[in-house]
């Protein structure tokens, strides 16, 4: 059966080990672009990092820009 992504609902959060998500990364990305969920990507238990949805990113960018500022980043697509 094809992969069919969960539909969008409310953003959840979701703790991943690093070397799970590097051996379903196509899922897991699926799951965050089209379900809404938020990965924290973990080693021996530790948060390392997290993976969101552009949109989520670009509100992230707009909180931590000052007003009138440009961001240090290039645009991204």
């Amino acid at each position: 059966m094809p992969f069919q992504p969960k539909p969008a609902t409310e953003s959840e959060t979701e703790s991943v080990d690093v070397w799970t998500f590097i051996e379903g990364a196509i899922g897991f990305l699926s799951d965050v672009t089209h379900g809404g969920t938020r990965l924290i990507l973990t080693f021996d238990g530790q948060p390392l990092g997290c993976v969101v949805s552009m949109e989520d990113y670009a509100r992230l960018q707009q909180q931590e820009e000052p007003k009138g500022e440009t961001p240090n980043e290039p645009n991204l697509p």
